[in-house]
């Protein structure tokens, strides 16, 4: 009896080979996106600090120069978080991109999977019926031994018999 040898196993190998690596890349996507999401917070809680910071300055005497560095800060800030929104866009994109990739992948890999296992089923059927077929065979040719075996003595035994007669 052979060993299962399964004809699409290099092919398999391969779509495991591309599932992992778009794995891979699809964490190092999330983790992108992850920390664009957190510099987007970041830059939020800057600009809620300043504005925080200005009301306080508005309430006492300051000197509308300080106000205007103030305004312009935040205003930059603004610049800074529509910047960062559109990163975190093109992120999150790239992101489903990938994770569609990963999935025709993975799907792919799982249809050879199967494959195999229905190719490793049919090899265990057919030696199984083998198998039945072998033993089959020598419980005949063990039974035909048995009674060839018998009928020639008994053949002999009456043969000598006569003879002595």
């Amino acid at each position: 009896m052979k060993a299962f040898q399964f004809k699409l196993q290099t092919l398999l190998r391969k779509r495991e080979i591309d599932e992992k690596e778009l794995l891979a890349q699809l964490v190092n996507l999330k983790k992108l996106l992850n920390d664009e999401i957190k510099k987007l917070m970041d830059i939020k809680e800057l600009m809620n600090q300043n504005f925080n910071e200005l009301r306080k300055l508005k309430k006492g005497k300051i000197s509308i120069e300080h106000i205007q560095i103030h305004e312009t800060y935040i205003k930059s800030l603004e610049n800074q978080i529509k910047e960062q929104q559109q990163k975190v866009i093109e992120a999150r994109i790239a992101v489903e991109s990938k994770n569609k990739e990963f999935i025709k992948a993975s799907k792919k890999r799982k249809v050879i999977e199967k494959y195999k296992e229905r190719c490793f089923k049919k090899y265990q059927h057919e030696n199984l019926l083998e198998e039945y077929n072998f033993q089959d065979e020598f419980a005949v040719l063990g039974h035909n031994r048995k009674n060839i075996g018998s009928f020639g003595l008994n053949k002999f035994k009456n043969d000598g018999l006569k003879e002595k007669v």
